[in-house]
C-alpha cells in the first residue's frame, strides 16, 4: 500500500474539479481520463507512456471522497479473467478541510483478483520510500501543483 498527503491552498469544490474533470485530470496525470465520477461508472485511463488501463468508480462523495478500482487493458490476444487481474489496485482520493486549504490524501492497494477486495501488500509497505509508485504519485501530486496552486505541505 502507499499514502501520500499533501496540503493544497485552494477550496476542496476546486480540488475536486481539479481531481474529476477528464480535462483538467489530463494537464497533471500525464494521460487521458475517460470517466464518469459516478459510482458503478466504467473508466479508461490512456497514459502518456502508452499505458492502458480499465476499471471502475466504486464510490463517490462529491467534494470529500472519490474511490476507483483500475487494471491494465486486456490484451485483445489473451482471455480476460474476470473483472480484477492480479494486478489491480484500488485508488482513494480523500479531501479534507483544513485551515492552510484542503488535504489531499491518496492511497492506492492492491486488489485481490478472486475477491476484489483491497489489501494491503507484504511487498509494498507503506514506509516504503524507493518503491516505484512512491515517485509515480509523487511526480503526479506535484505536476498538479507546482506553479498553479503551490503544494504547502507533504507527507506520507
Amino acid at each position: 500500500m502507499i499514502r501520500r498527503r499533501v496540503v493544497i491552498p485552494v477550496s476542496p469544490d476546486q480540488l475536486w474539479e481539479a481531481l474529476t474533470r477528464p480535462e483538467l485530470v489530463r494537464s497533471w496525470f500525464g494521460g487521458r481520463f475517460d470517466w464518469d465520477p459516478t459510482e458503478g461508472s466504467p473508466l479508461r485511463f490512456d497514459g502518456d507512456d502508452g499505458c492502458l488501463r480499465e476499471g471502475r468508480i466504486d464510490a463517490v462523495r462529491s467534494g470529500r471522497l472519490l474511490r476507483f478500482v483500475w487494471w491494465p487493458a486486456p490484451n485483445p490476444a489473451e482471455p480476460e479473467d474476470g473483472y480484477a487481474p492480479a494486478d489491480a489496485t484500488e485508488v482513494t482520493y480523500l479531501l479534507e478541510p483544513v485551515d492552510e486549504g484542503t488535504a489531499l490524501t491518496v492511497q492506492e492497494r492492491r486488489v485481490e483478483a478472486t475477491t476484489g477486495v483491497a489489501s494491503a501488500s507484504a511487498a509494498e509497505p507503506a514506509g516504503q520510500l524507493n518503491h516505484p509508485a512512491w515517485t509515480a504519485w509523487d511526480t503526479r501530486l506535484a505536476g498538479a501543483w507546482a506553479g498553479v496552486a503551490g503544494v504547502t505541505r507533504v507527507g506520507a
